[in-house]
């Protein structure tokens, strides 16, 4: 069969959905279309043209799934033809501030893009629908899809609003709502023009009148310390954000209000202790981490109730046990923050005895999980989160003794091997031969079934600077026995270790039937060797923004600049002019951070 030849006036036929596709059924089905027909002349796609599909398509209701397979696929694929273009123009300069307004249907092309838009997610809907792959199949009406005389109504609007500037258009309910929704992304403000940031406080500013949630959000949260889409008013943040509360009952927004009420942003720094304790109960009763932090502050401090350092402790350490369950599971980026307290209740003694080392074994945790998290996301307070640990460690290294630091851990008892069975677990040991009176012990945890996942066990030892999170470790075990079990194998699987007090050993068993005994005078961890530091040797400047308070480490590219020195930094309102406490060295393999996230100096003041 010959090449099918469609000119110009078909072309436009076609647009209008005055014909389809359906009359090359045939040809569709070889899904070759670029190479099925001939194209004579091309024709592009006017807003008039769009105007009368829509119309004939209301009028002739076509099921969706024939509506995709008829029109909308081969028209998209033969779109150079029709000449469609993406709605809002090139996709590859959304990030330029130069664009006009993104989002809206400022032009022609932006008005059609949109509708052909809407006509592909209809097509592609049709084929997720339930009884696609029926015989007699044939979806729903396309006229279900609410969006079809909206579009009609807009069309009407644009045209007669086409010549007035585009901040003055008249734009339907759900172009402007459509319009704001995308701003709750933090990189579409920032990267938003003048004219969008107008528009966009000027629709939400609309919507936040009516009690629409979204709009609400927005303009609360925009308020909570300020954006370039609003500037920082805490009494707008507050009225809005209990507007939310109150419509939506949602314990993030009561959150959200105890730290406004907490550090008194709308009374001139005056704690509103009574209205937080309540706003933080209801966060911590929903499982809110951040609700029980701060409800566990208040209790320690006796702020709006009664002073109880043992409750406080009890919050911190529920945070703490859900927090560990989610961070080995890969499920929980909070385990750091919730690390990082249970040490400062242990270093300072909240509700339980002053406990140094106890306290650097959580802080190692915390170094750990809030490092990992750095790698794995661009969490915008990890920044503060780091610094906090880095200080805590060596705030807490200065208070532990000099005969804590030891060259390995060392276990009078298996309980490490204990830890490798936890939760259900089975593993394995395999034992190298005897060399210089030891032995080297590896074991490995084992999934549940086989072939399945192995949840790995999360490790602290203060006195080697230890912390992993593992699910094979290596020991070694001095003047180590072992059964004739061990002879001729590669490992040996146990889900028990019994201490076997008749004969002096410990007996290994694997579902309930003897694997295996060993004993040992001791069982060592050796910390894994430091790796030589490398990258490049970076300078760096501590400051403090306020005498007395947290440091922070930047970037310090000017070599002149000593303790002492004042220097200009981009600090939260804009550039602060701050003192340097301290400058030092350190390779880029050695940072807490990615590089990208630290700071620059901006320059001597």
């Amino acid at each position: 069969m010959g090449r099918i030849k469609i000119d110009s006036e078909q072309l436009k036929r076609i647009a209008r959905y005055e014909e389809t596709f359906e009359q090359y059924a045939d040809v569709l089905k070889e899904g070759e279309l670029g190479y099925a027909f001939d194209i004579t002349d091309d024709y592009r796609i006017t807003l008039n043209d769009v105007s009368a599909a829509l119309s004939n398509i209301t009028v002739k209701d076509p099921f969706d799934y024939d509506f995709a397979r008829y029109w909308v696929y081969p028209v998209l694929e033969l779109r150079d033809h029709f000449g469609l273009k993406p709605a809002w123009g090139d996709n590859e300069n959304m990030s330029q501030k130069s664009v006009k307004v993104r989002g809206l249907p400022v032009t022609e092309d932006d008005m059609i893009g949109e509708i052909w838009d809407f006509f592909y997610t209809v097509a592609a809907f049709s084929y997720y629908s339930d009884g696609y792959e029926e015989e007699e199949w044939q979806g729903d009406r396309v006229t279900e899809y609410e969006r079809f005389p909206e579009y009609v109504n807009e069309i009407e609007l644009f045209r007669k609003n086409i010549d007035k500037p585009v901040s003055e258009r008249e734009y339907s309910k759900r172009q402007k709502h459509s319009f704001i929704e995308v701003f709750r992304n933090g990189w579409r403000v920032e990267n938003a023009n003048d004219t969008e940031l107008e528009l966009c406080r000027k629709f939400t500013d609309e919507f936040a009148e009516d009690d629409d949630t979204y709009a609400l959000w927005l303009k609360g949260y925009s308020c909570y310390g300020g954006s370039s889409l609003y500037p920082c008013d805490w009494i707008m943040s507050r009225d809005c954000i209990e507007r939310l509360y109150e419509i939506t009952d949602d314990p993030d927004y009561a959150n959200t209000l105890g730290y406004i009420y907490y550090y008194g942003r709308c009374t001139n720094g005056e704690p509103e202790y009574e209205k937080a304790f309540r706003m933080f109960s209801v966060a911590a009763a929903n499982g809110l981490y951040e609700g029980m932090y701060k409800l566990a502050d208040m209790y320690r401090h006796g702020y709006a109730c009664r002073k109880s350092p043992r409750t406080a402790f009890s919050l911190y350490r529920l945070v703490y046990n859900d927090a560990i369950n989610g961070f080995v599971h890969g499920e929980n980026n909070e385990f750091a923050d919730a690390a990082l307290r249970m040490g400062n209740v242990y270093l300072n003694g909240i509700g339980v005895e002053k406990d140094p080392e106890n306290a650097y074994d959580y802080y190692l945790e915390a170094d750990f999980a809030a490092k990992r998290r750095a790698k794995e996301n661009d969490f915008f307070g990890n920044t503060n989160v780091v610094m906090s640990i880095q200080e805590a460690l060596n705030e807490t290294r200065a208070q532990l003794p000099e005969d804590y630091w030891q060259e390995y851990f060392s276990f009078s008892n298996p309980e490490i091997l204990d830890l490798m069975i936890d939760d259900s677990f089975h593993a394995a040991i395999s034992v190298t031969k005897p060399r210089n009176g030891s032995r080297k012990i590896t074991v490995k945890r084992k999934p549940y079934h086989k072939g399945g996942w192995i949840r790995p066990q999360l490790l602290s030892y203060g006195p080697i600077n230890y912390c992993d999170m593992v699910t094979k470790i290596q020991l070694t075990a001095v003047d180590a026995e072992v059964s004739p079990e061990f002879d001729g194998r590669k490992e040996i699987e146990y889900d028990q270790v019994f201490y076997n007090h008749r004969k002096g050993r410990y007996d290994l068993y694997f579902r309930d039937e003897f694997a295996g005994w060993f004993r040992f005078e001791e069982l060592r961890l050796y910390p894994p060797k430091k790796k030589k530091p490398s990258g490049e040797l970076l300078r760096f400047v501590s400051i403090s923004f306020q005498s007395g308070n947290r440091t922070y480490d930047y970037l310090c590219d000017i070599p002149e600049i000593e303790p002492g020195d004042r220097v200009i930094v981009e600090g939260y309102d804009g550039e602060t002019e701050v003192t340097v406490q301290k400058v030092f060295t350190e390779y880029e393999s050695e940072l807490g951070l990615p590089l990208d996230r630290y700071k620059r100096i901006l320059r001597k003041a």
